[in-house]
């Protein structure tokens, strides 16, 4: 399997994954498309998919429906951590801190 282990702090950034303690592991993995960690802690069935693809391979785009009158006009690619800062704006809740994105629409 060819993936990456440990990504560099430059990686990480980028993939929002440079955080400073260690509560989410010690290794941090970016496996090519189609691929899976296998076996697992997780699971004996083997998965479809899993966490660990590039953000930025076209299969890993989804859609975001919005409605409404507060809804923004989306006409750029939304980034994922986007949508989290959006939802807040749009139900009125209190931002939660620290998040990585802005509001998407807000740009």
């Amino acid at each position: 399997m060819r993936c990456r282990k440990n990504a560099s702090t430059e990686t990480g950034t980028r993939f929002h994954v440079a955080f400073p303690h260690r509560d989410y592991g010690d290794e941090i993995y970016l496996i090519p498309p189609g691929e899976v960690i296998f076996p697992n802690f997780h699971s004996y069935i083997r998965p479809k998919a899993m966490h660990a693809y590039d953000p930025g391979d076209p299969d890993q785009q989804g859609i975001v429906v919005v409605a409404g009158d507060r809804a923004p006009a989306l006409a750029e690619r939304v980034e994922m951590v986007d949508v989290h800062g959006m939802i807040e704006r749009l139900t009125g809740l209190e931002p939660a801190r620290p998040v990585a994105g802005v509001a998407a629409g807000s740009r």
